[in-house]
């Protein structure tokens, strides 16, 4: 039973992508899923405030490979990240609930993130997709740091 989606597939599990082939991939998907008319989004998923964020990434990583969908792609975006590739998706709030899921999943395991997410709109490249999202993990980043008093708010 997928633990985010609340139903049951295969036990094929995620499949994950290094940094290089993650970009790549989008890049091909892009065109294939705009050919084909498919929705997508993407959640980005930043460990970057943890005190071992490597192993905080590696460890969502075998979390999430069991957790998402067999259709789901996740890629390693740095040392402190990791992003999934949500395709295709049935309606627009699947991608928000499946974010918030995410996190829920995550926190449970003892790991804190900031995520973003972005719906690809009709034309994007998936690459613009990623940098929305990835752009919203970094607000949410800095809004924990903040609301934590480890940061500093400049007016």
């Amino acid at each position: 039973m997928s633990m985010i989606e609340g139903t049951q597939h295969q036990s094929t599990e995620t499949s994950v992508l290094a940094a290089d082939a993650w970009a790549n991939l989008l890049a091909e998907e892009s065109m294939r899923l705009h050919s084909l008319g498919i929705r997508s989004g993407l959640i980005s998923i930043d460990f970057s405030s943890a005190s071992d964020a490597a192993l905080w990434r590696d460890r969502a990583v075998r979390l999430l490979r069991r957790a998402l969908r067999p259709t789901d792609r996740i890629g390693i975006t740095s040392d402190t990240s990791i992003a999934v590739l949500q395709a295709p998706l049935q309606t627009l709030t699947e991608l928000e609930r499946t974010a918030r899921q995410v996190d829920v999943h995550l926190q449970g395991a003892g790991l804190t993130a900031a995520i973003g997410y972005a719906h690809r709109r009709t034309g994007e490249q998936l690459l613009d997709t990623f940098a929305r999202a990835d752009a919203q993990a970094d607000r949410a980043a800095f809004r924990r740091e903040v609301a934590s008093g480890d940061g500093i708010l400049l007016s």
